[in-house]
């Protein structure tokens, strides 16, 4: 199947602003450029509030259902963690998969890319996910390589086979 490029539709590619043109590591011809420092965490806050905003409606209900509101029975916490890691897995799992992209870095201007430079398998957008979840959530160790690496990959891009970059 063949993936949809990481462009906008109609748009062409940049040669500008350290865009490379050459094979990357992967041995794949790319000519987009990585995201910016400041983008990328914009892009991820605005992506943790459009979360927020889509979840908070059912975490009241069911935080209120917890207290026993609505029953006088309690369904458990736990439950609604899982529910809402469950829900945040599938969030950006099916996003980056589908359309390369999330709202906040659509918004930005940013896409996640597969080696390919299409969008990434669903494997690598869980890889992504669950190393970002396991390492970069509680530590914020995935982050530390965007500010330091001149290709601008987080760990969980580089263990992912991904790149964030501009369209």
């Amino acid at each position: 199947m063949a993936q949809a490029s990481p462009l906008r539709p109609g748009a062409a590619p940049s040669h500008a602003a350290g865009a490379a043109l050459t094979p990357d590591a992967t041995g794949t011809a790319a000519c987009l450029s990585p995201a910016p420092h400041g983008r990328r965490l914009l892009a991820h806050l605005l992506d943790l509030l459009v979360f927020a905003a889509l979840i908070f409606p059912p975490v009241f209900v069911w935080t209120l259902a917890e207290v026993g509101f609505f029953s006088g029975m309690a369904v458990g916490v736990r439950a609604l963690e899982i529910t809402v890691a469950l829900l945040y897995l599938l969030y950006f799992v099916s996003l980056w998969r589908l359309t390369g992209t999330s709202p906040g870095k659509r918004l930005m201007g940013l896409r996640v890319v597969g080696p390919d430079g299409g969008h990434p398998s669903l494997i690598r957008a869980f890889v992504r996910w669950t190393t970002m979840a396991i390492l970069g959530i509680p530590l914020g160790l995935t982050w530390w390589p965007v500010l330091l690496r001149q290709d601008r990959r987080a760990i969980h891009d580089r263990l992912a086979g991904t790149r964030v970059v501009r369209y």
